[in-house]
Formats: structure tokens, C-alpha cells, sequence
């Protein structure tokens, strides 16, 4: 699925298999900033994803918001927070809802609904009749 955060369009893919980092090390996600793209393996904990998704879209949104640090150092809490903050406020409602589905149940549905559990969410067909 495709996920628009401000003026950047970032692609989320479920991968079904492991996935291995640049050393060879099981991970849980991957983020590709020159490529705008993030991975994480569909075979986790619907928590584990939705924090993994999280933790790799925020190294995807450091890069393209300019936000730099040196080799070694980390951000600091309110660097983390900041940022944390710019990106929800730069994702649309529908678009977080979208993603919260394909995260939690592999589907990449149009539009989409959340029922009273929320950890339940529920796809919505999009009725809406193609352009002419």
C-alpha cells in the first residue's frame, strides 16, 4: 500500500517471509529512505507490526525531513517526539486508518471503518462509481 505523509509518498509492503538486515540478522522491518519504501514481516504479532511499521516510517521521515544526527549520536527525547509528532500530523485520518488495516490484516482496502474494538478494524468497498 501507499501511505502520503506531507509532500512524500512512502510505500508499505507485508512481507511473508523473514526478513534479514544488511548483515545478515533477523529483523522484524526495514526502511529503504532512496526508496521511499518500508517492509515488515506479516508473520509478527499484530502489535509487533504496527510498531515495527511505526519505528521504520520515523527513519524514513527523519531522512526526508532533514532531520540529521552524527554517525553515533541519537536523538534526543524531544527531537523523537517532534518528529513522532510531525508525522501524525501530516498523515490524513483515512490514510492512518488504511494503514492500521493493512497492518493489522493484510488488506489494502480503500477506505476503511473502525469498529468499537479497535484493535478490530473493518474494511470499507469504496461505492464510490469510477470516473467516466
Amino acid at each position: 500500500m501507499f501511505l502520503t505523509v506531507g509532500p512524500y509518498k512512502y510505500e508499505i509492503i507485508a512481507r511473508s517471509q523473514r526478513l534479514t538486515d544488511d548483515h545478515g540478522e533477523p529483523c522484524l522491518g526495514l526502511a529503504w529512505p532512496d526508496l521511499g519504501r518500508v517492509e515488515f514481516f506479516s508473520g509478527a504479532s499484530p502489535e509487533k507490526r504496527w510498531a515495527v511499521v511505526w519505528h521504520e516510517l520515523l527513519h524514513l521521515a527523519r531522512a526526508d525531513f532533514d532531520i540529521h544526527v552524527g554517525q553515533k549520536a541519537k536523538l534526543s527525547e524531544e527531537a523523537v517526539c517532534n518528529l513522532m509528532g510531525l508525522l501524525m500530523t501530516m498523515i490524513s485520518p483515512v490514510d492512518f486508518m488504511r494503514l492500521h488495516v493493512y497492518v493489522a490484516q493484510g488488506i489494502d482496502a480503500p477506505s476503511a471503518m473502525f469498529s468499537p474494538r479497535i484493535g478490530r478494524p473493518i474494511p470499507v468497498m469504496n461505492l464510490t462509481p469510477p470516473r467516466a
